[in-house]
């Protein structure tokens, strides 16, 4: 059983919980009739150690304790005295109406069902010696004063009211438990809506940026040929193509991207040692002077740092292109225990330094899996070096 269910059968098992009024009601109304009933012998007459009657000013006492029950949920030590002080005032009349003790036991269970365990003892002891000192006083001997002190019910009642309690606490706790996991199931759902979106926009702009920066930069140079004296045609047509050829690029992985995105899982292939060289001639074909070196073995990486190791590259040089003079140092070396990927590129002046989006996904990534990565001007160029752990 969930603790749902523990709680939800709790509260429909327990009518207190639910009609605390109706219960408090129903348990005056029931003590009535039972502290005004006779003395059970013949033709209701007093019986020695048996139920006696009560006379006028002993019943008015018996409905004042029985009135006095109404207010145990919100009063509980307060009634408690109050009943216990009528009964004793009852008893030093007539010792034989034990009756009278009832509404005390009920205020008895009240208190220990709302109290701590040592307080319970104290009080299922002191009701039980006030007894047996209003019925000393009232001129019974010592043994049948004691016999008559109505400890067994007291005790019984202060068990009850323990149970109650131990139940009590035990629902507050089931419900706390509840609450909490409701609470961690949301706060967990919310964590994963946030990395999802995270890694949406991180492969968006993985998948989107590099080729969108090729077609910026061989547009401006198209229409830079274009407005020269004399136009170079040729030179313009070529740089069209690569704008052509880039916007072709985005139109393809695009789809892969959203199909990605429907499965709800990266489920695309990582990228393959031939797919990372033939990043490195896309970017050689849009006009970058890439200086390139590549050794190890690229077979060892598992998907998700071959993807990271790519998506670093393809970062980098996509940056090199917008913000740096024309050319870029590439050197990928696929070690024993890791792989190392580095771009250089001397920096444009007036360029903007580094801290967008690029950098920060690049950094996510790398952490992803185990790496470090440092970016940072050196002089007048810009260095990137991701070293990502090679895992069995």
């Amino acid at each position: 059983m969930t603790v749902e269910q523990t709680v939800a059968s709790h509260e429909e098992a327990t009518l207190l919980a639910r009609h605390p009024r109706l219960v408090d009601v129903g348990i005056a109304l029931l003590c009535v009739p039972a502290v005004l009933a006779p003395g059970i012998g013949d033709g209701g007459a007093a019986t020695p150690g048996l139920l006696a009657p009560l006379d006028g000013p002993g019943q008015l006492l018996a409905l004042v304790a029985c009135a006095v029950l109404l207010l145990r949920q919100r009063l509980p030590w307060g009634v408690l005295g109050v009943t216990v002080l009528l009964a004793l005032v009852s008893l030093t009349r007539l010792p034989d109406a034990a009756q009278v003790t009832l509404p005390s036991l009920f205020a008895t269970y009240t208190v220990a069902s709302r109290s701590t365990l040592r307080t319970t003892v104290t009080v299922a002891v002191a009701v039980p010696s006030a007894v047996v000192g209003a019925l000393l006083l009232a001129g019974l001997p010592a043994g049948e004063a004691l016999q008559r002190g109505v400890l067994p019910w007291t005790v019984l009642a202060a068990a009850l009211g323990i149970a109650a309690r131990s139940q009590r606490l035990a629902l507050d706790a089931a419900r706390l438990r509840a609450r909490q996991a409701e609470s961690t199931r949301d706060e967990e759902a919310q964590r994963r809506v946030a990395e999802e979106r995270l890694r949406i926009a991180r492969d968006l702009h993985d998948v989107v940026a590099h080729q969108i920066a090729v077609v910026n930069v061989q547009a401006g140079v198209a229409r830079h040929l274009l407005d020269g004296e004399p136009a170079d045609t040729a030179g313009a047509r070529e740089a069209l193509g690569h704008v052509r050829e880039a916007s072709g690029a985005v139109m393809r992985e695009l789809p892969a991207f959203l199909g990605v995105l429907r499965a709800g899982d990266e489920t695309a292939p990582a990228p393959t040692a031939a797919e990372v060289e033939e990043l490195i001639a896309a970017a050689r074909r849009s006009g970058l002077d890439v200086r390139a070196r590549v050794s190890g073995d690229p077979h060892r990486l598992d998907r998700g740092a071959a993807l990271a190791t790519y998506r670093v590259l393809q970062e980098a040089l996509t940056n090199a292109a917008r913000h740096g003079d024309g050319s870029a140092d590439v050197e990928v070396a696929h070690g024993p225990g890791s792989t190392v990927v580095e771009v250089v590129n001397v920096v444009r002046p007036g360029a903007p330094a580094g801290g967008g989006h690029g950098l920060v996904g690049m950094r996510e990534r790398v952490a992803t899996h185990g790496g470090t990565l440092e970016a940072g001007a050196d002089g007048d160029r810009w260095r990137v070096r991701a070293e990502i752990p090679v895992r069995a």
